[in-house]
């Protein structure tokens, strides 16, 4: 496994962040929020790093990669980030938002469907903004 440093998990996650906007523009509403979700990840082990004062997720003491390198395990990270607070938000993300939608070509469709994505876009975005202010 590639060591990532802190700061390259943010910069990915603001890139992603970038891409998930332009095909939410497109109205690409699946693939919005398939994007969102490895935007969340990323920015979940930024904070966990910063909260453990590490550059390398690996160097803290708690870590676990077996939460850690598994998608499904998104509010264990949560957990582990110290973002309890935000179990909620996170959670809402989570209940449509699967690693495996990279095999589907769209869980939302019609426009409704959109409208649920853009809904999650928004979840994604506001926990984005929450992470960085509580990780700084």
């Amino acid at each position: 496994m590639v060591a990532i440093r802190k700061d390259d998990y943010r910069k990915a996650a603001m890139e992603r962040m970038k891409d998930a906007a332009i095909l939410k523009n497109q109205e690409r509403g699946h693939t919005t929020v398939y994007l969102m979700g490895f935007v969340l990840e990323c920015m979940l082990a930024y904070c966990y790093c910063t909260r453990h004062t590490t550059e390398y997720i690996e160097n803290v003491k708690s870590y676990n990669s077996d939460t850690w390198q598994k998608h499904e395990r998104l509010l264990s990270k949560v957990k582990d980030a110290g973002l309890e607070a935000h179990m909620s938000q996170f959670g809402k993300f989570l209940e449509k938002w699967k690693v495996h939608m990279r095999y589907h070509p769209n869980h939302f469709p019609g426009p409704q469907g959109l409208k649920d994505a853009n809904q999650l876009y928004d979840i994604a975005l506001s926990l984005v903004k929450a992470i960085n202010r509580e990780a700084i």
